[in-house]
């Protein structure tokens, strides 16, 4: 598969297609765009963060009816109904929350977003090398919110204007709804983040036709409509946590009707793209043979407030096709060679319930949830078999917070199995339910049954609450009036 990117005119706008390039770089072609961390940028004080400061300001400046502008543009991820200003109404079916959120579409999709963004951006700036620069949230020591979002500190300060409204905030990076200890710089992500990305980083399929073990592929479910909502992705989920953590109940971060408002969103976003490039780099493969994916095509808007249709196919190489790399994604001579595998996955695999719980809600911050054990388990099958945590149909209001699964016995510590982080609303639509997420549980059964008087019959899931970590340690966690509900947990072995 050697693709590139070229511009024809089909049905009124301008469509980006697949065309064939050279196998290797050459000095004819154009030089590669960096995008660098927002850390690093800082460190050096370099003026691309002033150039990200007047593109922002100036996309915010745009009259509404450019599609260009700061609103609009958000407005594509996610949009409520009622907030869509009456200008902006007729373009509401063909553009406006179209982000494909719990399908093996997200990464394509955000991709295709980030760069038409970055090249509106760059063009608004008056600076021709600006790059998004992104937020290197999978380093431990870059947890907190990077100093160039934060307001000035007045502006926090009760009865200023700006206080009223974040929105009026002379620093364009910072006019966005926060929690108060993120504007104020005294909080961040959790540090067992990079745990989680390290294990979705691991995840060797890009897609999988099983969708209840959808968060056991990096991409997700394969889906044969866009309206399908099956399943969240490993990569996915990592990022919903961070949303949710984020948002804290309140921000515009914690909601996808929201969500890119928030200058930050971009760097996020920019994160969670290098994050497939560094998957990609090191040997796994998007569903090239899959007609879906690689064909089916989404609406953007370029630097000329044109239209741009592209689809999977023009996306799969970062270098070679939309011409930018990361700063730590060494520059390629040649492109990737995909195998044209079949990277679709396992489907679902014939699986015996060994203990389950009925419905439940997560009203407290700690939940422990009694599994009753079903069927029989030996010892020796125990020590040696697969077995799982299978969340089926979890629903969740906007803002909802992200939750850690543990899985614990008897007076054993709990052992962690994964996050539950749903970036709601999650609720049944269209005759569908909610979402089902897999969980590896092998190993914490493992350690649990090595513990003094281990007794299946005193398994318990935890699922607790989780948040931002301020600058002494402790975590702000959010209440919750309206808990996520779970129609069912079971333990399945095979």
């Amino acid at each position: 598969m050697r693709v590139s990117r070229r511009t024809l005119v089909s049905g009124g706008g301008a469509v980006a297609i697949a065309a064939a390039v050279p196998a290797r770089r050459t000095s004819a072609q154009p030089a590669l765009y960096v995008r660098q961390s927002i850390d690093v940028l800082m460190r050096e004080q370099s003026p691309r963060i002033a150039s990200f400061r007047r593109g922002v300001d100036a996309m915010m400046r745009l009259p509404t009816w450019d599609k260009r502008n700061w609103w609009f543009q958000a407005n594509m991820h996610g949009v409520a109904a009622d907030q869509i200003p009456p200008e902006m109404a007729g373009s509401a079916e063909r553009y406006f929350s179209k982000c494909p959120h719990r399908t093996y579409f997200f990464l394509a999709w955000n991709r295709m977003y980030v760069y038409f963004f970055e090249r509106i951006l760059r063009a608004l700036s008056g600076d021709p090398r600006l790059t998004l620069p992104y937020w290197a949230y999978d380093d431990p020591q870059q947890l907190r919110l990077p100093p160039a979002f934060l307001p000035d500190a007045d502006e926090l300060e009760t009865g200023s204007p700006a206080a009223a409204n974040p929105y009026a905030r002379r620093n364009p990076l910072a006019r966005a709804i926060r929690p108060s200890a993120l504007d104020r710089g005294v909080a961040g992500l959790r540090p067992d983040l990079a745990r989680q990305l390290g294990e979705a980083m691991a995840l060797a399929t890009f897609a999988t036709t099983n969708r209840a073990e959808a968060n056991q592929a990096f991409g997700g479910a394969r889906v044969q409509a866009l309206a399908e909502a099956p399943g969240i992705g490993g990569i996915e989920s990592v990022h919903n946590d961070v949303h949710d953590t984020l948002g804290l109940g309140i921000g515009d971060l914690g909601s996808a009707v929201t969500a890119a408002r928030d200058p930050l969103f971009w760097c996020l976003h920019a994160t969670v793209d290098r994050l497939w490039a560094k998957w990609t780099s090191i040997g796994r493969e998007p569903p090239t043979r899959d007609p879906y994916w690689m064909n089916t095509t989404f609406t953007f808007v370029d630097e000329n407030g044109q239209d741009v249709r592209m689809a999977g196919a023009h996306i799969l190489d970062n270098q070679f096709q939309l011409l930018y790399r990361y700063d730590d994604e060494p520059a390629r001579r040649t492109q990737f060679a995909f195998s044209q595998s079949t990277t679709g996955g396992a489907a679902a695999r014939p699986a015996i319930v060994v203990a389950r719980a009925a419905e439940t809600r997560l009203v407290a911050r700690e939940n422990r949830i009694a599994l009753t054990v079903v069927s029989d388990t030996t010892s020796e099958e125990v020590r040696t078999g697969r077995f799982r945590v299978i969340v089926r149909d979890a629903t969740a209001r906007d803002r909802t917070s992200p939750y850690e699964i543990l899985l614990s016995a008897g007076n054993a510590a709990p052992v962690r199995m994964g996050t539950l982080a749903l970036f709601g609303p999650v609720a049944p639509a269209r005759n569908t339910t909610g979402a089902t997420l897999t969980f590896d549980a092998t190993r914490a059964l493992l350690q649990l049954a090595r513990s003094p008087g281990f007794d299946l019959a005193g398994l318990h899931a935890v699922i607790v609450r989780r948040g931002l970590i301020d600058s002494s340690g402790q975590e702000l966690v959010a209440p919750d009036p309206d808990p996520p509900r779970i129609a069912m947990i079971e333990l399945v072995k095979g």
